[in-house]
């Protein structure tokens, strides 16, 4: 078999085969910081153009093109975007920022304020019914590789305030309150330290891609409110590495008996009505009760 360029030829001793291959074509050799680098030795007079040509690997043509302004210096293939450059730095900003605040703009939100950019400014372009589509967003994300898109975790706004320096101060606080009422022998039994939490899981989730910062370990975003009916459930673990029996807490006033039926029979089983002070402290009483029974026991 022989291979000249995209041809394979090879023979099977009664007849002789071409086949093309296809190569992968290399636009450029040099990278735009070497063209940079180049164009400024050259203006600076540190090496002539041939010089800078065999330092850097870049065309002679290309160092002439750009040294005349005939081309700007940043690499672009293909057409001209819709938005300048410093118009799309500006979004990925925005993007960025939103992101890091817990508020993840959306594909769609982003295709919609470029819609609105051009409306204002009546630019020419090509999109139909005047917003960008799949090929302008895919596009765009190549152009900016630190933007990639994540499914959102979201969380209250409660949640979102929470800091480092808020967990320490609440933690000394609970020292100081234990140390006033002669109880502070609990921090040293790790069978009396617990910790409970909620977790609400929708029975109908919506969830959607969001745009952020390419490497950001978790995407969150602040819910102001519960979007759909949810199933509450709380777990709690002591220091010492003991797991309770969790209580799942449905929004009914009668329990089906199917789910009576279906559920582990060491669990809890919570209802709540309509009632805003039940919703409250149904949680925190069954926690209370949790603590009286591990001391009991």
């Amino acid at each position: 078999m022989v291979k000249v360029g995209p041809l394979l030829v090879f023979s099977d001793g009664q007849r002789i085969y071409f086949i093309f291959s296809e190569m992968k074509k290399s636009f450029f050799k040099y990278s735009e910081e070497q063209l940079q680098q180049a164009i400024n030795d050259i203006s600076n007079n540190v090496c002539s153009i041939r010089q800078a040509e065999r330092l850097y690997g870049v065309p002679h043509s290309t160092l002439i093109t750009k040294l005349k302004g005939r081309s700007s210096l940043t690499r672009q293939m293909g057409p001209p975007t819709i938005l300048s450059k410093e118009e799309e730095d500006l979004l990925v900003r925005w993007l960025l920022a939103n992101a890091k605040k817990g508020f993840p703009i959306n594909k769609t939100s982003l295709c919609e304020t470029v819609c609105e950019i051009i409306k204002n400014d009546d630019r020419v372009h090509k999109f139909r019914d005047g917003v960008p589509g799949k090929k302008w967003f895919s596009s765009f994300l190549k152009r900016h590789p630190e933007i990639t898109q994540r499914h959102a975790e979201s969380i209250n706004g409660a949640r979102a305030c929470v800091t480092e320096a808020s967990i320490r101060a609440w933690h000394a606080s609970v020292r100081t309150y234990l140390i006033e009422e002669n109880a502070e022998d609990i921090l040293s039994d790790p069978t009396r330290i617990l910790n409970s939490d909620e977790s609400g899981f929708a029975t109908n989730p919506k969830t959607g891609l969001v745009l952020g910062p390419r490497g950001m370990k978790n995407f969150y975003e602040v819910k102001s409110g519960s979007e759909k009916e949810c199933i509450t459930s709380l777990f709690t673990i002591s220091a010492d590495g003991e797991i309770y029996p969790p209580m799942i807490v449905y929004p009914y006033e009668r329990i089906p008996a199917e789910i009576v039926r279906n559920t582990n029979p060491e669990w809890v089983i919570g209802m709540l009505s309509h009632c805003s002070i039940l919703k409250r402290f149904l949680p925190t009483s069954y926690f209370l009760f949790q603590v009286v029974q591990k001391r009991a026991g």
